[in-house]
């Protein structure tokens, strides 16, 4: 088999061949790159030569300028809106988290001196009335040990028979065990509506009606009299709303075939589940233990107990509301499709003379000339319900793509230079030649040189 021998020559060219070829007066007297032969014409005067220099230096630094500029203006990624209304023939119900701003029951503590006076020493207004000194090492040691932070949330949350008497879904009578599910949240124990559990049970809610009597109605208890550990000053409900499928200027697109869910301890991706995932990152990392009032998908870490809380927990929240920007941090972006709903409030004496009749069957503990004023301390009623069978539909997209910058920079390089992409190409070439010509005399210089020591 014959073979094959590569001589140094044949793989690197001829250096007097590369050095014409990168003979730089010659690149300029065929430059497509206007201006730059006039510079390099020997034969001009020096003034002209000059104004010719001066005006190419000028456009270049413009052509530089604007090309920093419309680089800048494509990555702030600046977009534009649309608007328009969509007709549907059915809609889906969004799901609805109902939480009560009461989140220990006083006939919880009632039962147990000890947590009642833990809570007391807790709260700034009662702190003076407790019976124990929370910060001391018996009563830690006490509840780290006999107790469980959310067993304690978990019991002593009102349940969902108390908080929710009644329901209606399109005007018939329902179990509201049916269509909420239990959840726990920074506001302790609270409930969903038709949530991911309801909908792989009972399926997808749907209406094909607007109005209220075909929507979902539920009578809410929030039970003031039984108040004891609340969130703020105030009596009453806080509703979050979540969009089905339950689940800055750019977004995850999460209906994508390459979307993969970033995070760990949630099935589904958006933005509060990011930001409520990457808070429990950085009490983990700082602590080692889960907070009582979050729930993590896949995980085996412990619960924290009460002296954790008190020395790490709290110190860690400081720290994080006062370092942690989620949206840099985890990247916790908003998903491209969201869904919102319009929510409606309307006030009117409650209930009537009339109705408060009817409710001797759902209060049979209360006196009948008292239910009245025990439904006004204690009730409100929630229609969740489709007004149209339309719906407004607001699309974001590029104001300045890629193509548009190409577009800037090729012209302002023709109108500034008289050139195109393709004399930079002769210009590269140009840089690619000096570097092979440098290649070639190198590498000639070391041939002489092992020539010269072998004679």
């Amino acid at each position: 088999m014959p073979k094959i021998a590569w001589t140094n020559d044949q793989i690197f060219p001829d250096a007097d061949e590369v050095r014409k070829n990168y003979d730089f007066t010659n690149y300029a007297a065929n430059s497509t790159i206007h201006g730059v032969r006039y510079v390099m014409n020997t034969a001009s005067g020096k003034i002209r030569r000059t104004l010719w220099i001066i005006l190419l230096l000028g456009f270049l630094a413009y052509f530089l300028f604007v090309l920093f500029y419309r680089f800048e203006k494509m990555k702030a990624y600046p977009v534009t809106s649309r608007m328009s209304v969509v007709d549907v023939r059915e809609v889906d119900f969004p799901a609805m988290t109902i939480c009560n701003m009461n989140q220990i029951k006083l006939s919880y503590v009632n039962q147990d001196e000890f947590i009642k006076n833990v809570f007391l020493g807790h709260n700034t207004f009662t702190r003076d009335v407790r019976k124990v000194d929370i910060f001391s090492p018996e009563v830690i040691a006490k509840l780290d040990n006999e107790y469980s932070l959310r067993q304690i949330y978990k019991d002593g949350a009102f349940s969902m028979e108390g908080m929710f008497p009644l329901c209606n879904m399109k005007n018939e009578r329902v179990n509201c065990g049916d269509f909420f599910t239990p959840i726990i949240t920074t506001m302790g124990h609270c409930y969903t509506f038709n949530s991911a559990e309801v909908v792989k049970q009972r399926g997808q809610l749907k209406t094909r009606q607007p109005g209220a009597n075909h929507g979902f109605q539920v009578y809410v208890n929030i039970s003031q009299d039984d108040y004891f550990s609340q969130t703020g000053e105030s009596a009453g409900i806080k509703v979050k709303k979540m969009p089905p499928p339950f689940g800055a200027n750019t977004c995850f697109d999460i209906a994508g075939a390459d979307f993969k869910n970033p995070l760990l301890h949630f099935h589904e991706y958006s933005k509060s589940r990011c930001v409520q995932e990457c808070y429990m990152k950085y009490t983990i990392t700082k602590c080692g233990c889960i907070e009582h009032n979050l729930e993590m998908e896949n995980s085996t870490l412990p619960d924290c107990n009460y002296s954790q809380y008190i020395t790490c927990i709290e110190e860690a929240q400081a720290e994080y509301i006062a370092k942690v920007d989620p949206v840099t941090a985890c990247n916790c972006e908003d998903t491209c499709v969201k869904i919102s709903h319009k929510i409606t409030k309307s006030e009117a004496t409650f209930p009537s003379k009339r109705k408060s009749a009817d409710y001797v069957s759902v209060f049979p503990d209360v006196a009948r000339e008292s239910i009245a004023d025990y439904a006004r301390e204690n009730f409100l009623v929630i229609n969740l319900f489709i007004g149209e069978l339309s719906y407004t539909l607001y699309e974001e997209e590029a104001a300045y793509s890629a193509g548009d910058f190409q577009s800037d920079v090729g012209g302002n390089l023709g109108l500034c230079l008289g050139a195109s992409f393709l004399s930079l190409a002769e210009l590269a070439e140009l840089l690619l030649l000096g570097i092979l010509g440098l290649v070639c005399k190198i590498s000639k210089k070391k041939q002489q040189t092992k020539a010269a020591s072998s004679n």
